[in-house]
């Protein structure tokens, strides 16, 4: 009996024991972006996908359900992930046209080659956002992408990214991260509004920067340093309080010890459920190893612990098990709409209480700006929007709710159709005459196009079949890639299915590369399917190339808007000696001629140098030419405003500026008249001056590839000489640079190309005459112990 009795006790102990432990829910994710083309010192910048194409890379590998076979947690489940994917600012204004939308560019792609496998291993995608404002904050008069100020700089552009992913990418954020863990209190108040959990908490981080371009400013010091998710504080979003959403402790991977791991298995054994988010960046070269390393490190812990039990979730996943949430069901909502003369309000109702304050709602119309639409409560779970939509206007309204525990529902009203994108590796193309070769072009829809070598008389042609969405009125485009010697003389036919001629658009030149090119505008009928023909004829382009990519059926027709080719004019620096033509470009996307009436600047050194009014074309392109006469040393800035019978948009004003410097000379990798080379090298698309650099490999002993840039001195004084190539952390640690004046070698200096780089380097002060052709070579030396390349991009000399 007595031996029955201590056997219960020491059960009863022992169940006590092991409930009384806490789980660990582990979240494993990337703040994903494109680095491949990123420049914070560039306005307009062109991204590529490698990252996300190549096999090779990174996010193929992840992907892999081999890759997560081994990485399980205590309930033998794989791994899952988190993509935090970036939005915003710097993506939205680049000039990629071989995706639906700039913006949402990294979510596009991710979601094309790679869903499938998202749905298949549960992991989540969600929205990463960077506060870069395009300033310049020192008053230097040089612009950067800086991380901004405070959150209310860029709420406009939040607000607009949280659009773009809901209605062109149908992904609505559940939880959140925010790049450099930046945060203010007035962002996370918003956040606590929009969504339920942010994981962003870097305790014990604080960062402070104060050269541009400024990044990484956070200061997380005053938040609990335990993995016990908490509501912030509405007065101070470190702090715990009573905001609806939720905040967590992140870590990231890199920095994880096996003592840190051992320390958060021993907070469980005190009762506590935790969340960790450990965060890593998907581009980073050893982000596989991190992932390898850190559920090494776990599986330690785990084994030295074995009563803890861990799981890997996702984000939402995470906290709502941690909140013991039972509830996996979305909210049901019903949205109508009521028409009130001309004007479109929704009625919007739950069968639950929801998390945000109201509905998010937004609209986009066919000039695809997007307005987020106020609601008034109704009563109960029933609101209606109170923001006015014309109904002649509107494209499509999308619909995003979440329970209380984080359910996500979507809703969309789609009034004239989604876009049609036919491309070269779809089934609707082919190929009626002439020999074409598989091209592979990261500027191509796919990155890849079909191109034919043109020979006179022969003609090469090649169609797209396509039905639109919906039937109605719809513009098509014939997607130009960025092809050598490409033909520029095409006729493109439309034609209905029984082949009969609707419409003939003769392209003679000005097929612009990187863009969508206007063929037709017509009235389709979605039952039916039509076919593009485009010919490009051998005769007059004997030697061209035919570059075969996509096609693009738009619904979103309108009568006139005038858009900035650029949005900002920066020229970087200018000399005090020039006087400078500079051209301001528009394009015209209705299908009705627009006209500049007004264009007026604010100071007398910027002036309109161009006789007014000026017509641009329906689908064309139109010049306002300005002259530019720099009085005075220092940062200059002014603004264009320019005034036109655009409906929508009738006033546009253009922010200008420039340094003005003393005399000196430059010469860029671009410029032919200044710049050889000798050996093998390459295009890369990183960048400090310019459109591109090269790169050429290095060797031991020395390679035969060199770069020389040649300029020639028109004043006689001291010049301090320069050299700038790519923010980079692959160049050679010992390159060469020999400056010459004329073939007398002045000085022979090693730099490591890394060390500062994507910043001027000065190599000397030199004593030059008027007249000297100034000649700087850049070369391997053969004593490389650090970086694979030689980079080569632009030299400077400075009065």
């Amino acid at each position: 009996m007595r031996f029955i009795f201590f056997l219960l006790l020491f059960l009863s102990s022992s169940a006590i024991q092991i409930f009384s432990q806490g789980k660990i829910y582990f979240v494993l994710g990337s703040d994903t972006a494109i680095w491949d083309g990123m420049s914070t010192n560039k306005y307009n910048c062109y991204y590529t996908f490698d990252l996300y194409t190549n096999p090779a890379r990174n996010t193929y590998q992840v992907m892999n359900p081999s890759f997560r076979a081994d990485k399980t947690d205590s309930y033998g489940t794989p791994l899952k992930m988190t993509w935090w994917m970036i939005g915003g600012n710097m993506y939205r204004y680049a000039t990629n046209t071989n995706v639906p939308v700039a913006n949402s560019m990294a979510m596009y792609i991710m979601k094309k080659h790679h869903l499938n496998n998202i749905i298949a291993t549960g992991d989540e995608l969600s929205l990463h956002y960077h506060t870069f404002n395009w300033t310049d904050y020192n008053g230097d008069g040089i612009f950067y992408w800086n991380q901004a100020a405070t959150f209310m700089d860029l709420k406009e552009d939040f607000d607009l990214t949280l659009s773009h992913f809901l209605l062109e990418d149908d992904v609505f954020p559940v939880s959140f991260r925010s790049g450099w863990h930046a945060m203010d209190n007035y962002w996370q108040n918003y956040l606590n509004k929009l969504l339920p959990y942010s994981l962003h908490n870097d305790w014990p981080g604080k960062h402070n920067d104060t050269i541009e371009p400024l990044d990484n400013i956070y200061d997380w010091s005053l938040a609990p340093s335990s993995f016990i998710p908490f509501h912030p504080s509405p007065e101070n979003y470190q702090l715990p309080g009573n905001s609806k959403g939720w905040n967590v402790r992140s870590e990231y991977m890199g920095s994880v010890s096996q003592s840190f791991m051992d320390q958060v298995f021993q907070k469980s054994q005190t009762g506590a459920d935790q969340v960790v988010c450990l965060w890593s960046h998907l581009p980073e070269e050893n982000f596989l190893q991190q992932i390898d390393r850190v559920d090494s490190i776990i599986h330690v812990s785990a084994g030295r612990y074995p009563q803890i039990l861990f799981r890997y979730c996702t984000g939402v996943e995470a906290m709502q098990r941690w909140r013991n949430g039972d509830d996996v069901t979305p909210p049901q909502v019903t949205i109508s709409q009521d028409i009130q003369g001309g004007e479109i309000f929704y009625n919007i109702s739950s069968d639950e209480p929801i998390f945000q304050e109201q509905p998010f709602i937004s609209a986009k119309d066919i000039y695809e700006n997007y307005t987020i639409l106020q609601c008034s409560n109704t009563g109960g779970n029933n609101w209606r929007t109170t923001t006015p939509v014309p109904a002649d206007k509107v494209a499509k309204i999308g619909l995003a709710v979440t329970d209380t525990l984080g359910n996500l529902t979507k809703k969309y009203i789609n009034y004239l159709g989604e876009p049609v994108f036919i491309d070269n590796s779809d089934a609707g193309y082919s190929e009626i005459r002439g020999t074409f070769t598989d091209y592979a072009n990261k500027s191509a829809w796919n990155e890849s196009m079909r191109s034919s070598f043109l020979n006179a008389p022969d003609t090469v042609t090649a169609a797209w079949n396509f039905q639109t969405d919906k039937s109605g009125v719809h513009n098509v485009f014939y997607h130009m890639p960025d092809g050598a010697n490409s033909a520029q003389i095409l006729t493109a036919i439309l034609k209905d299915q029984n082949g009969n001629n609707l419409d003939t658009a003769f392209l003679n030149g000005g097929l612009r590369p990187k863009s969508w090119n206007y063929l037709f505008t017509r009235n389709f009928d979605s039952s039916l399917t039509y076919t593009a023909v485009i010919t490009a004829a051998g005769a007059g382009q004997t030697g061209k190339t035919f570059f075969s990519d996509a096609i693009k059926v738009s619904p979103l027709v309108r009568d006139k808007e005038l858009n900035p080719v650029k949005n900002v004019i920066n020229l970087d620096e200018v000399r005090t000696e020039d006087t400078l033509n500079v051209r301001v470009e528009f394009f015209n996307s209705g299908i009705e001629p627009v006209t500049i009436s007004s264009v007026t600047t604010q100071t007398n050194t910027l002036t309109n140098n161009t006789a007014l009014p000026v017509d641009v074309p329906a689908m064309g392109h139109g010049i306002i030419w300005l002259r530019f006469t720099p009085l005075e040393l220092g940062a200059f800035s002014d603004t264009i405003t320019v005034t036109s019978n655009d409906p929508v948009r009738p006033v546009i004003k253009i922010p200008f500026d420039a340094v003005v410097l003393n005399y000196f000379e430059l010469v860029d990798n671009d410029d032919s008249a200044g710049y050889e080379e000798s050996g093998t090298w390459a295009t890369s698309v990183a960048q400090a001056w310019g459109a591109s650099s090269r790169f050429a490999y290095v060797s031991s002993p020395a390679s035969a590839n060199y770069a020389l840039f040649s300029m020639d001195i028109k004043k006689t004084g001291d010049y301090d000489i320069f050299e700038i190539v790519p923010s980079s952390v692959n160049a050679t640690n010992k390159a060469i640079y020999e400056i010459y004046a004329g073939n007398n070698l002045l000085r022979s200096v090693m730099i490591d190309q890394s060390s500062g780089s994507g910043n001027w380097i000065l190599l000397g002060r030199f004593s030059l005459y008027a007249g000297t052709r100034l000649r700087v070579k850049v070369k391997d030396s053969g004593q490389t112990t650090s970086g694979a390349v030689l980079r080569s991009d632009a030299v400077k000399a400075m009065f």
